[in-house]
């Protein structure tokens, strides 16, 4: 497999160099970034990456995009290593190591999905590690199927768990099943057995209700709602969402999230082929988050450049 290898340098006590080796080179390209902006994606991260729905083709569509700049260097990276697999190895010891570069996503899917060629980011620590070994057993995992109350459609917990047992029948797997469905049960075995597991297992569904304590949170909910339809290919269930969210965020004033969700409407536009549709959207986000001096700004401008030389 190739490689694509990314350090952060620091240059000024306000801005670092992003270094990276391309496979087809022997020198190393760079870009300068601001500390500031690698700030704000941490924060991103921080606030959507880890809440119960994150929108995670939205955030990997924005890490890869402020990651691959103007000169598109990770595309060229990607195109150029069509056939062969390619490992994106990630200097850990800068603040780049706490962004989720597992989500990253290219517009059309996430990287790791990838085949052609496969594409694995990961995390690089240029040191000595000490050895390990690898305990010759099976693998151990605890597994339980919820069915909600007054949730609907309803889950066939059962069929889950028959499922479950007959494709790992013939895999060396441990399997235990809670078949409580409560989380209380779950939590006791738990509590007995913690060491004894390798794989936790939970599948189930549940509600977006209206209550919803803030508003914002609301929006927010649907922005992420319609992420997850996006990324299923389901556009309209998607445009639905995110057009009930945008409605929510322009009554509240909240401009920082009228402008993504306008990104994200302007994408699926692009996806359609309707790009005046497209710059409809992507031109007021990108005078947006321009105004609030937002690092995303250059993604929707990459954005917003693309869909004005295809129209």
């Amino acid at each position: 497999m190739q490689t694509i290898r990314i350090q952060l340098r620091e240059s000024t006590q306000e801005t670092v160099e992003l270094r990276y080796w391309l496979p087809q080179i022997k020198h190393y390209e760079s870009r300068r970034l601001k500390l500031a902006e690698i700030a704000d994606f941490l924060k991103q991260g921080e606030r959507d990456y880890y809440k119960l729905l994150p929108n995670l083709p939205g955030i990997g569509k924005q890490l890869f995009f402020w990651l691959d700049g103007d000169g598109r260097w990770l595309s060229r990276g990607i195109a150029n290593c069509r056939g062969e697999g390619l490992v994106i190895a990630i200097d850990t010891d800068k603040k780049l190591a706490h962004l989720p570069w597992e989500v990253l996503h290219d517009g059309e899917d996430f990287l790791v999905k990838r085949v052609n060629p496969v594409v694995l980011p990961l995390r690089w620590i240029e040191k000595d590690t000490e050895p390990f070994s690898v305990e010759a057993r099976q693998l151990r995992v605890l597994f339980m199927a919820t069915d909600p109350e007054d949730v609907q459609p309803k889950l066939e917990f059962e069929q889950e768990e028959a499922r479950i047992l007959a494709d790992t029948r013939d895999f060396a797997v441990d399997l235990r099943v809670e078949e409580s469905g409560c989380v209380s049960e779950l939590g006791k075995v738990w509590s007995r057995y913690f060491d004894n597991f390798d794989v936790f297992h939970l599948t189930g569904h549940a509600s977006i209700k209206e209550r919803i304590g803030d508003v914002q949170g609301k929006a927010t909910t649907l922005h992420n709602l319609a992420g997850i339809y996006a990324d299923k290919r389901e556009v309209e269930q998607a445009i639905a969402l995110y057009n009930q969210s945008l409605e929510i965020t322009e009554r509240i004033g909240d401009v920082q999230g009228k402008a993504m969700t306008l990104w994200w409407l302007g994408h699926l536009a692009e996806q359609q082929g309707e790009y005046t549709k497209a710059i409809s959207y992507l031109q007021p986000a990108l005078e947006i988050l321009q105004r609030l001096k937002s690092p995303h700004a250059e993604g929707v401008r990459a954005s917003l450049d693309r869909v004005i030389r295809n129209s």
